[in-house]
């Protein structure tokens, strides 16, 4: 019984804070942030896979045995953020334009970074 009331509580404080215009306002902001990050990495990727470079070793990594973890790499990182997103919506729906904003700056920086090192 309990744990129906705290759902409900929770489902009715999101659609509370969507009835204000500040926080939808906010939302799709760090929506278009999100998004625009999403495009500048995928634009970065692109643009480093262009160039043919030799590969580097490494000390720790030339004695390890290799493993394709290219399905860990490709969708643990957007499980990952939809995880976080998921849970915020769920838990802290206050907090959502933050934590969005908060990705998304990450990103545009990853982005930065790496096209500037490859």
């Amino acid at each position: 019984m309990k744990m129906k009331n705290e759902i409900k509580n929770k489902k009715e404080n999101l659609i509370n804070l969507l009835k204000q215009k500040n926080y939808r306002k906010s939302l799709i902001i760090t929506g278009i942030i999100l998004i625009f990050s999403t495009i500048l990495f995928k634009t970065a990727a692109i643009y480093a896979e262009s160039f043919d470079s030799p590969a580097l070793g490494d000390i720790l990594l030339d004695f390890l045995p290799v493993l394709n973890l290219n399905l860990l790499i490709t969708f643990g990182y957007h499980l990952f953020i939809l995880f976080f997103i998921t849970l915020f919506i769920t838990k802290y729906p206050k907090k959502l334009p933050m934590l969005m904003l908060i990705i998304g700056a990450f990103m545009i920086v990853r982005s930065i970074l790496f096209s500037v090192t490859h």
